[in-house]
């Protein structure tokens, strides 16, 4: 069974348990088995922090933002990610912005200079 397939039954045996309790017993085995995948997940596949996944965007792409962190990576905790992007050297400047079309207020994450970060 593929991750994505077996995270959509947790989520779809989740709400069926809420409604109906004889769900439950499922939905307590999908999550054991997806927390299992989570242990082994992305990261350790990848080798990559979520940190190191929006600062490759930050430089490919030249800024970032929150929803962009969440919708492409996943980030939910996407201000201490920042954090800690800072605490490492990055230097993270904030620009407000105006979605052109809804006029609703978001700010845009540019790397401003090179890392001062140590490589190795």
């Amino acid at each position: 069974m593929s991750e994505d397939l077996m995270f959509h039954m947790a989520d779809v045996a989740c709400v069926r348990a809420w409604e109906d309790e004889g769900w439950g017993p499922y939905h307590k085995k999908l999550l054991t088995m997806c927390l299992k995948t989570e242990q082994n997940g992305w990261k350790r596949k990848t080798g990559m922090r979520q940190i190191d996944k929006i600062l490759n965007h930050m430089r490919k792409n030249g800024s970032i933002t929150q929803r962009e962190a969440y919708i492409d990576y996943g980030v939910q905790s996407f201000h201490r990610r920042l954090t800690e992007l800072k605490d490492e050297g990055h230097a993270i400047t904030k620009v407000m912005k105006t979605h052109p079309t809804t006029g609703q207020a978001y700010s845009r994450y540019y790397l401003t200079e090179k890392s001062t970060r140590a490589k190795g």
